[in-house]
């Protein structure tokens, strides 16, 4: 699989801010549209033989960024991470690897889950 970065609800300044971060790594940008977050995360990710089943996304935009790392390995994550501190990225707080559970879930599933995580983490309910 290649190594790729899911983008969710990075705009401006932050998306440029992403590029910049990411452009000298060996890793595939795609900034996930709104339209797309019913589709499954495996899907957006390129991986061969999930298909593109889930509805077109009407709703609103995701309330905060996401990012969501598929095809990682070794130290390929603090790699990305550290480039994201290096260009005033650090406040990204829904961050996921792509898994074999969560490949056929959609972005609006992962967004949920990760957010229950982050309260749970923070002691927020």
């Amino acid at each position: 699989m290649e190594k790729m970065v899911l983008l969710y609800h990075f705009e401006g300044i932050r998306l440029a801010q992403a590029h910049k971060a990411l452009e000298k790594l060996p890793f595939r940008i795609r900034e996930v549209k709104k339209e797309e977050y019913g589709y499954p995360l495996g899907y957006l990710a390129g991986l061969p033989g999930i298909l593109p089943l889930g509805k077109v996304y009407e709703g609103p935009q995701l309330e905060q960024e996401m990012v969501v790392f598929a095809g990682f390995i070794g130290d390929d994550i603090d790699k990305a991470l550290d480039a994201f501190h290096q260009n005033g990225l650090a406040g990204v707080g829904l961050k996921a690897v792509l898994t074999e559970t969560n490949q056929v879930w959609s972005s609006l599933q992962l967004f949920e889950e990760l957010k229950k995580e982050h309260a749970q983490m923070h002691g927020k309910r």
